[in-house]
C-alpha cells in the first residue's frame, strides 16, 4: 500500500462489521453477558469507560455479568452512528456513538442517558469477524 492509500475491505465485510455493532446491541439489550462476549476475541484486550483494563474474554465476559446483575440490569444500548476504516482487507478500526438508557448509580439512582464514542479494532479470523482490542469513552455529562 503506498502513501495515502487507505486498504478496502470488500461491501460484504463492511455489512457485516456494522451488523456486528447492532448485534452487540441487541445482545447488550437482552442482558446476555455471554452473547455480548461471544463477539470478542478470546485474547480481547478492553478499556472501559472508567478506564479498567480486561484482557481476554473470560474476564471481560465476568464483568458484563456483574453490570448486568447490578447497575446495568435495566439498561438499553443504541447505536447511532458506525464508521468504519480498514487497514488491511483483514483489520478494520470502528468508531461508534452509542447511547444508553437505565443505567443505574451504585446508590439504585436511575442516571439520565448517557453516551459515547465506542472504538474497536477487529480482525478476521477464519472468516469472522472478531473484535481484538475495545475502548469505550464516555462523552461528559
Amino acid at each position: 500500500m503506498s502513501k495515502g492509500e487507505e486498504a478496502a475491505g470488500s461491501a460484504q465485510d463492511l455489512k457485516t462489521i456494522e451488523a456486528l455493532v447492532y448485534e452487540r446491541d441487541q445482545a447488550w439489550n437482552r442482558h446476555d453477558a455471554r452473547e455480548v462476549a461471544s463477539l470478542f476475541a478470546p485474547d480481547i484486550d478492553f478499556v472501559d469507560v472508567n478506564g479498567n483494563r480486561f484482557k481476554g474474554r473470560d474476564q471481560y465476559e465476568q464483568e458484563i455479568a456483574r453490570l448486568h446483575a447490578t447497575i446495568a440490569r435495566e439498561s438499553v444500548a443504541t447505536t447511532e452512528s458506525i464508521d468504519v476504516k480498514f487497514l488491511a482487507p483483514d483489520i478494520a478500526v470502528v468508531r461508534f456513538r452509542w447511547r444508553m438508557t437505565g443505567w443505574r448509580t451504585a446508590d439504585e439512582k436511575l442516571r439520565p442517558p448517557i453516551g459515547g464514542i465506542f472504538i474497536w479494532v477487529l480482525r478476521k479470523r477464519d472468516s469472522k469477524w472478531l473484535i481484538v482490542a475495545a475502548q469505550n469513552t464516555r462523552k461528559s455529562e
